[in-house]
């Protein structure tokens, strides 16, 4: 067996895995929301002192069509292939994105994250 062969092997098992970890955590994620509404709580601890928490979070989508339209010059400083959301905020801040181009471009959706922190 080459060693190219060897690398390439090593790879897909690296992926195989990955694959494999990716769907046992997506059943596992199914389940622990199921469970924790079954409970009605939103955190508990593992065995091993690890808080598992599932949480209710805001994420936020920019219609660039809309932001092009609604604040040209701060189109450039804001966006690289999409909009960054750190220096979306610092223009409205400045005052370059108004609070109504705002509304026109931004659309939040609600999000569930699911967390692990040490327990405290």
């Amino acid at each position: 067996m080459t060693q190219l062969t060897q690398t390439a092997d090593a790879y897909k098992s690296a992926y195989d895995a990955l694959k494999s970890a990716e769907e046992a955590l997506a059943k596992a994620r199914t389940t622990l929301e199921a469970d924790y509404a079954l409970a009605g709580i939103t955190r508990h601890a593992t065995s091993d002192g690890h808080m598992v928490a599932v949480e209710q979070v805001e994420r936020r989508e920019f219609d660039i069509d809309a932001l092009l339209v609604h604040a040209p010059n701060a189109f450039d400083k804001v966006t690289a292939l999409k909009v960054e959301p750190k220096k979306f905020d610092a223009e409205v801040k400045a005052g370059t994105i108004t609070a109504q181009a705002v509304a026109q471009v931004v659309t939040v959706k609600p999000h569930t994250r699911i967390t692990v922190g040490v327990a405290v």
